[in-house]
């Protein structure tokens, strides 16, 4: 299931399960109004907010693509033109947002130039049509990236006609990402392999991200929003799984050669990062091995909580980043469900009072407008805190426990 919040009114939920079911909240989540028709076949896959206008938003799903333009009371199909209804991808240009894209398993790529009104498919040139990502230039809505099972594709004339970027091997590209402050920069990641890739001129040219050391997956790379010159990767380290750093986009890739031991241990088994929204130097990381913190961008790490161990998500309070909270699930290493800590983490407590089944927990999100006022999704629905999670209360609707709920809040 996906949930989103309305960018401009946080009283305003929408959720997504996945038998295409879809439902609207305007009382932060007390009562929930099924809106819509179900379609056969609709797991939803992508939910995507419009850049311009908070009440329109895209369902991209095994069934086609939804569309509401009043905040989920309504939705209507939008498929006049597609070919092939799995959507893997959607993409709405920074740039001009009536101009869409949306990528498709076995069915290549198709535009829309009036919203979604119609489309025209825009295969010319492709030569795999299972599309998983698409990033489109932010100034320019005719400038296209497509990662597909078979390498990258490029647009330059909004689709009319693909080429295959040179230099790469044929791989499939799991992720493809644009730094938006400076649109030629570039990066894919592949999937098994654990190679990455950057273009420093727009996709004209490509060279491999030599890493010094191997591998976990492709997937494994970020970059730090507030600083997109400074790059993490997942590696392993002998057998030791780790991470490093690069701070010049991707040039160079330093370990933490000095407190090695520590800084292995921090990425022993499953770990989560977490960066400060108030200080990008600060960053938290979640493991088996505990509760880690660095001051430092990632240079040095020390180990501020022993327990919980395992969680699954971290997410600190916009307005407090003192106060954090955590989310383990059924693997989770010391109890199960969501937690709470006021102290920057040194110290930890379970949050669980109201919660139907804490170890069905899947994912936390805190209201960006309000920071008592916390989500999480479980197996058993959706539940809400208006207290910073000292009690939570189910938010009424039995039909949201299709699935376990993944939160993504649209982008206004």
């Amino acid at each position: 299931m996906t949930l989103g919040i309305h960018p401009k009114d946080s009283r305003i939920l929408y959720a997504a399960s996945s038998e295409g079911r879809f439902f609207r909240s305007g009382d932060s989540g007390e009562v929930w109004t099924k809106v819509g028709t179900r379609m056969s076949n609709a797991d939803t896959k992508v939910l995507m907010a419009h850049p311009v206008h908070a009440d329109t938003l895209y369902a991209g799903t095994g069934g086609g693509i939804l569309k509401t333009v009043d905040g989920g009371m309504s939705w209507r199909s939008t498929n006049s033109g597609i070919t092939n209804s799995n959507i893997s991808a959607i993409a709405v240009a920074p740039s001009h947002s009536g101009v869409l894209y949306v990528g498709t398993y076995g069915g290549g790529i198709a535009r829309s130039r009036d919203g979604g009104a119609s489309w025209v498919p825009v295969d010319t040139g492709l030569s795999s049509h299972d599309v998983g990502a698409l990033a489109i230039d932010p100034t320019d809505a005719d400038r296209v990236y497509a990662g597909a099972y078979g390498g990258i594709f490029r647009t330059t004339n909004g689709g009319a006609n693909w080429s295959e970027v040179k230099g790469l091997p044929s791989m499939a590209i799991c992720s493809l990402f644009i730094d938006r402050s400076n649109p030629v920069l570039l990066y894919a990641t592949t999937t098994g392999d654990g190679k990455a890739f950057k273009s420093t001129n727009g996709g004209d040219t490509w060279e491999e991200i030599r890493f010094g050391f191997p591998r976990t997956g492709g997937c494994g790379l970020a970059m730090v929003p507030v600083d997109p010159t400074i790059l993490y990767a997942s590696a392993y380290y002998g057998s030791t799984i780790g991470m490093a750093k690069s701070t010049d986009v991707g040039e160079t890739w330093q370990k933490d050669a000095a407190d090695y031991r520590v800084f292995g241990r921090v990425w022993q088994e499953t770990a989560v990062l977490t960066i400060d929204p108030a200080d990008s130097n600060t960053l938290y990381a979640a493991s088996f091995a505990g509760i880690f913190k660095s001051t430092n961008r990632g240079a040095t790490w020390v180990r501020i909580a022993s327990a919980p161990r395992g969680l699954e998500t971290l997410v600190l309070d916009p307005t407090s980043p003192n106060t954090i909270y955590g989310q383990g699930g059924s693997v989770s290493g010391d109890g199960r469900g969501a937690f709470k800590s006021t102290d920057g983490g040194k110290s930890w407590k379970l949050i669980n009072s109201g919660l139907a089944d804490p170890g069905s927990v899947r994912s936390l999100m805190v209201d960006p407008t309000d920071s008592n006022t916390l989500y999480v999704g479980t197996t058993r629905g959706v539940f809400r805190s208006t207290n910073g999670g000292e009690s939570w209360v189910a938010t009424g609707s039995k039909e949201l426990i299709d699935d376990p709920l993944k939160v993504n809040a649209p982008r206004p």
